[in-house]
């Protein structure tokens, strides 16, 4: 009974996500102009980005567990760039799973006065190309940050150029392209989606060099 429920959730992630990404794309090619194209799917991964991070940060108040443990993009550590990046919380997509509801009681109370100084138990990542940070430490504080738009933290970045390289996705799990071993479960095809958005921005990005 629950492998095929499973199965179900599999089959649909696939199509929701292959759905989504045939018109992305056929609406992103009605434009002949690569600027144009770039800008149609810049907005579109605004759209599909800004649903995620909303669905996520809203659980608090639709369920009773939560688990924050989600990895947004499970990458090899290999394709973690040597240079951090400041990320200013003011103008930076941020997707963050918060779960402590007294924890954002409080912050809610304490950053609506008192400045945000991102510190060394503030832990993130930063993807290129998708422009979102993930947030996986100081998760509570970042996202009060966030929503007061106060302050910065810094953050690990991938280097994206290499990861659409070398990673794919079919919306259910994540591949490596030379052999097609399987490295993880997509836990959101929407992850998907903004991931393919990005590696489609990265392409016309790159014709344009």
């Amino acid at each position: 009974m629950f492998r095929n429920k499973q199965k179900n959730i599999d089959v649909s992630q696939r199509y929701e996500f292959s759905t989504s990404i045939e018109l992305i794309k056929s609406m992103s090619e009605a434009n002949e102009d690569i600027t144009e194209k770039i800008d149609f799917l810049e907005y579109s991964l605004d759209v599909v980005r800004t649903d995620l991070i909303s669905l996520y940060r809203a659980k608090q108040f639709y369920k009773e567990v939560i688990n924050p443990n989600t990895n947004l993009f499970p990458f090899p550590a290999r394709f973690i760039n040597n240079e951090k990046l400041v990320i200013n919380l003011a103008d930076t997509p941020l997707f963050t799973i918060p779960w402590k509801r007294e924890s954002i009681t409080d912050l809610i109370k304490h950053f609506k006065k008192e400045p945000f100084i991102g510190n060394d138990n503030h832990l993130a990542f930063y993807y290129q190309y998708i422009n979102i940070c993930y947030v996986h430490n100081g998760i509570h504080s970042s996202t009060i940050a966030k929503y007061y738009k106060k302050g910065s933290i810094t953050a690990d970045t991938y280097n994206m150029a290499d990861v659409y390289k070398s990673i794919h996705t079919n919306g259910e799990k994540w591949f490596y392209t030379e052999n097609n071993n399987i490295i993880a479960d997509v836990f959101d095809y929407r992850v998907a989606v903004i991931f393919e958005i990005g590696r489609l921005i990265y392409e016309e990005k790159s014709r344009c060099q």
